[in-house]
């Protein structure tokens, strides 16, 4: 019994010392000042853009070949009467875009033809 109310006397003094510690480090800290940054502009160099046509000239050698190669069919049967203007030479659609409108066209085929019956 004795060991414990020492130990809690000591616990008690620990505390204590740390307490004052703490107030006597608290207490003589130095002053503070609290300063607004200075303000330092940003230097910025400005040049005005002149569209001109530029010939860059390369000079090398050797052979240049494709990494793949295809051959390309129509997928149009008999002859092409007209093109639209968005049309655009060397241009794919993308797959998404294609099925979506395969979709539309199918559904609005599908709905004219119960409309008609």
């Amino acid at each position: 019994m004795a060991t414990k109310s020492k130990q809690a006397f000591l616990s008690v003094i620990m505390l204590a010392a740390a307490s004052a510690v703490t107030l006597l480090l608290y207490m003589t800290r130095p002053s503070t000042e609290v300063a607004e940054p200075e303000y330092q502009p940003v230097t910025v160099d400005v040049a005005e853009v002149v569209k001109e046509t530029v010939r860059i000239q390369v000079q090398a050698q050797g052979s240049v070949t494709p990494l793949r190669q295809s051959n390309l069919l129509s997928e149009v049967s008999g002859r092409v009467l007209e093109v639209s203007p968005n049309f655009n030479v060397g241009s794919f659609v993308p797959p998404r875009k294609y099925y979506c409108a395969l979709t539309r066209a199918t559904t609005r085929l599908r709905y004219c033809g119960h409309g008609r019956q």
